[in-house]
């Protein structure tokens, strides 16, 4: 799993963005959002199963849409967020005929670091075994509750 820069092909909020196969995780100032779609199984008529070119007619087929967004409590609500563990791993999107908006060789990472989440406290974010994992990167900086 690997997280792309937004380089202006979604939405202005999300600064990064990972696909895995059961949701897209959106990177953004003010925290994660988690963005899943399934399918869900919806009897189609007999005609539809031989005619499979209908069987994306949305008469037919039905998705369940599920966004939960996960936002710290008095976060720094503008940290920086930086790429770690930038990969040799490219990304190109040549999307329609105006080739001003297509876009190659994007770098990816297999980690995005949110710096100063917190007073001294950084948070990592990876993917392991294609679960997504957050944790402040060890040693934590020297932190005192007042």
């Amino acid at each position: 799993m690997y997280f792309i820069p937004n380089e202006g092909l979604v939405n202005e909020k999300a600064l990064f963005y990972a696909k895995t196969s059961r949701y897209t995780l959106w990177l953004t100032e003010e925290g994660l959002v988690f963005d899943s779609t399934r399918r869900i199984k919806k009897e189609t008529p007999e005609s539809i199963r031989q005619n499979l070119k209908d069987i994306n007619n949305p008469e037919y087929v039905k998705y369940d849409r599920d966004i939960s967004r996960l936002v710290s409590i008095k976060a720094n609500r503008s940290p920086e967020v930086i790429p770690v563990d930038v990969t040799e791993h490219k990304v190109n999107y040549f999307i329609g005929k105006d080739k001003s908006k297509w876009r190659s060789n994007i770098q990816t990472s297999r980690a995005v670091l949110y710096k100063e989440i917190y007073p001294n406290i950084d948070l990592k974010l990876y993917f392991w075994l294609d679960q997504f994992l957050g944790r402040a990167p060890l040693p934590i900086r020297q932190y005192i509750c007042p």
